[in-house]
């Protein structure tokens, strides 16, 4: 047999390579569509590569149905107008009842958030997100979902009659949310707005008037990734409840129930305000929250609770006016509890005009460079002691 010398295997290898690359087929490129009749209609022929109802007009759930049918990321455009999901047949995930569910990579985009309307009509839930897919939704408003009654399947509804995500329900999909307002939606389980147990961005958003919690990350799955990006959540029954990892930055929660819940997960909040919620700002509960440049104020009850085991870290922030006292960390634990005591750590921050004292710990505390003044009540008290430590720092 002949050798073949060093310099002939390079090309050859080249060769094969370039011949592989032409002879492999090329990524199927994801189709367009245009919505335009507002009315609810399913597609005649899903995967077909048109989208027409039987009268051939292109409505909104005819377009996700073809998406959903055909492969690469698609895209649809939705023209301002109002959207009424009006089909009835809540727990299939077809689309074609119900709910818009999206099985497959989608962008959807519409005229604005105030022209461009997908009123779910109390029927089911909005939108969908089936599988580990990406979505993203962009320049519009999701409103009047009802994640309701269905029976048990899936992480969206894992019980019958206990329904996950009245606007936006992310089972494990990348969804991404931007310049979308999210309204007048609820769950009979959790996450009025957006239930997510994947990965979530949500930019340039408002999440207002939404029943009992408006956001849930990660659930009792402890899975969840949630960020917010300039984004304001108001006017709900909660704000947002995490139990996986949560970021937030320079967000705002208004006139919730309470303002931020971290039940075991990672929270941290960059910026922004937690500001006149009914009871407490925010709530942490067994895990890590991380607070910078935040500004805590004038809510109903305490402006941050830190229960046990919590770690609670402050950076240049402000707590100030809240109807409690400004930070509670580690208070009313029984002593016999076995529960490892949750700890503070404070920098660069003031504590002030609080109603019930500045800091109340039962645990570790760390105070650097922090001014306490004004509060009514002690500065600093020690839960296990009958006296304030101090009343300025």
């Amino acid at each position: 047999m002949r050798n073949i010398g060093p310099a002939r295997l390079a090309l050859l290898a080249a060769a094969m390579a370039v011949a592989a690359l032409l002879g492999s087929p090329a990524p199927a490129l994801g189709a367009s569509f245009t919505v335009n009749a507002t009315n609810d209609a399913v597609d005649a022929s899903p995967g077909d590569g048109v989208c027409a109802d039987v009268a051939g007009a292109c409505t909104l759930r005819a377009a996700v149905m073809e998406a959903n049918a055909l492969p690469g990321a698609d895209e649809i455009s939705l023209p301002a107008g109002t959207y009424v999901l009006s089909i009835p047949g809540a727990g299939e995930d077809a689309s074609a009842t119900g709910d818009l569910d999206v099985t497959a990579d989608l962008t959807i985009t519409g005229a604005g958030r105030d022209t461009t309307v997908i009123d779910a009509g109390g029927l089911d839930r909005a939108l969908h997100v089936v599988g580990s897919i990406r979505m993203n939704a962009q320049n519009l408003l999701l409103t009047n979902g009802s994640a309701g009654t269905s029976a048990g399947a899936g992480k969206c509804n894992p019980l019958a009659g206990q329904e996950n995500g009245g606007g936006l329900c992310n089972e494990s999909g990348v969804v991404g949310l931007s310049n979308v307002s999210i309204s007048g939606s609820s769950a009979t389980r959790h996450g009025a707005a957006i239930w997510n147990a994947g990965v979530i961005e949500v930019e340039s958003s408002l999440i207002v008037g939404n029943i009992q919690e408006a956001i849930i990350n990660g659930d009792n799955f402890n899975e969840g990734t949630a960020t917010l990006r300039a984004t304001s959540v108001s006017d709900n029954g909660r704000g947002l409840r995490n139990y996986g990892t949560a970021i937030l930055e320079d967000s705002v929660f208004n006139g919730n129930l309470n303002g931020v819940e971290n039940w075991g997960g990672t929270l941290t909040m960059n910026g922004g305000q937690v500001k006149g919620n009914g009871q407490y700002g925010l709530l942490n509960f067994g895990d890590t929250m991380t607070l910078s440049g935040v500004t805590v104020d004038g809510n109903g009850s305490l402006g941050i609770a830190n229960e046990m085991p919590g770690k609670l870290v402050v950076i240049g922030s402000t707590i100030s006016n809240n109807a409690g006292a400004g930070v509670s960390s580690s208070v009313g634990q029984p002593v016999d509890t076995p529960l490892v005591p949750g700890s503070l750590a404070m920098t660069n921050s003031t504590v002030t005009g609080n109603l019930q004292g500045g800091i109340i710990t039962g645990g570790d505390m760390v105070l650097l460079n922090v001014t306490i003044a004004h509060n009514t009540g002690p500065g600093v008290s020690r839960e296990d002691r009958p006296f304030p430590i101090l009343t300025t720092l």
